[in-house]
């Protein structure tokens, strides 16, 4: 028997009085846990007058007879971010908005703050930590990452500024994080046109001194919604980006002159780096996950296995969803 089944099985009997607790009781309980809340950062809350508190699992585990007021315990808020990745399986970090009108506009110490309760968060639950950083082209650039880099230990490998080609000063202010050991993330293209302008942006990026592809990742927002903004900062329309650009723009990529080699590493070796999965994923090895994709001598898609999985076979789809 299991610990839960033990629990189901386990049955004690507590009984209070049915006595509501009056209003000038319950301001003095009020301002004494206001009080301790103050000095001690918790968030302990209490409640009055909820009959249901125990009709759950617990209702189960024992008897509670005329329980309707109770305090619930609650941790420091300022760390959420450490919790969620340490108690949630699927977290590995965190996403902020910067530099951009629709952002909360974190400056630099704030962006520390995230930061450094991602790392401890990432240390403890042994996964990335990573702070994700969706870039827009406000005029503070990198200014906040900068400063974080300058005024704490969070090494640049736990922040991905994304969105990078979005402007010429962000792809300079990418470089210049890459230089420092940094990484950066660029998005491909929505459009045939946009995708073609990024594989030339990306070909101008390696020229420079200092980059290459073990530090630049690229991604597509997998169909994530991409609105549209006029000059004042109006909302004129919405599109999305479509996965298939990430391919298309590997292909343009090796038209332009990069070694295939090279180029892929942006989807496979490097994201795998940062997300602290070398080994596991982005590599063809063994011990790692079986995901392959197979190219013809034109570099389109031949077949596709995931982990193992045949999904795609001769250019036919194989493995469909649950709806297809």
């Amino acid at each position: 028997m299991d610990i839960v089944a033990i629990m189901k099985e386990r049955h004690s009997v507590r009984q209070y009085k049915n006595q509501v607790i009056d209003h000038s009781k319950r301001e003095e309980i009020n301002a004494f846990v206001n009080a301790i809340n103050a000095e001690s950062k918790l968030a302990i809350q209490v409640f009055y007058d909820e009959p249901k508190c125990f009709d759950s699992f617990m209702a189960h585990y024992g008897k509670f007879e005329n329980v309707k007021n109770y305090i619930a315990i609650v941790g420091n808020k300022e760390d959420q971010e450490k919790k969620d990745i340490m108690m949630v399986p699927p977290i590995i970090g965190t996403k902020i908005a910067v530099s951009d009108h629709r952002s909360s506009n974190p400056q630099g110490p704030e962006l520390i703050e995230v930061a450094t309760a991602t790392r401890r968060g990432g240390l403890l639950a042994n996964v990335a930590g990573l702070v994700t950083m969706h870039m827009g082209s406000g005029v503070g650039k990198l200014d906040p990452l900068f400063y974080a880099l300058d005024h704490s230990d969070v090494p640049a490998k736990n922040f991905l500024p994304t969105h990078m080609l979005r402007t010429r000063e962000l792809m300079e202010e990418g470089a210049k994080l890459v230089r420092r050991g940094g990484y950066f993330d660029m998005t491909a293209g929505s459009t045939d046109e946009d995708m073609e302008i990024g594989a030339e942006q990306i070909m101008e990026i390696l020229s420079w001194e200092g980059m290459s592809t073990d530090h630049l990742t690229m991604s597509s927002d997998a169909f994530g919604s991409q609105p549209k903004f006029n000059e004042n900062g109006d909302c004129i329309g919405l599109t999305y980006c479509s996965p298939k650009y990430l391919h298309l723009t590997i292909k343009s990529l090796v038209r332009r002159g990069l070694p295939l080699e090279e180029a892929i590493k942006l989807l496979t070796s490097t994201p795998a780096e940062l997300l602290g999965k070398t080994g596991v994923k982005g590599c063809v090895a063994v011990g790692a996950d079986a995901d392959l994709l197979v190219l013809d001598e034109n570099l389109d898609i031949d077949a596709l296995f995931a982990k193992g999985q045949v999904a795609l076979l001769d250019k036919e789809i194989v493995l469909k969803g649950r709806f297809e």
